[in-house]
């Protein structure tokens, strides 16, 4: 069950219909919410101005292929320095 507020009136809506599958989006949006604020996972450090921010480049990755792109040759790389 999902409760939403109308903006103009303020009535509640009571959606009972919310479907299981929009909660298990809802809770891995959380989840990752919670991840991205505690750095859990995080194996890289972007500098932006004076701030540093962990990410974790699976999800970087994933949502943009600049940073696909640019993790790749990174692992090409160090796989290009590995002895036998």
């Amino acid at each position: 069950m999902k409760v939403t507020i109308k903006p103009e009136t303020g009535q509640q809506l009571i959606n009972t219909n919310y479907s299981l599958e929009s909660r298990c989006w809802e809770k891995l949006s959380q989840d990752l919410k919670s991840m991205f604020k505690n750095s859990l996972g995080a194996d890289y450090t972007l500098k932006v101005g004076n701030e540093e921010i962990r990410v974790n480049s699976f999800i970087l990755a994933a949502r943009s292929s600049v940073f696909k792109k640019m993790f790749d040759y990174d692992k090409e790389q160090s796989m290009c320095h590995v002895q036998r």
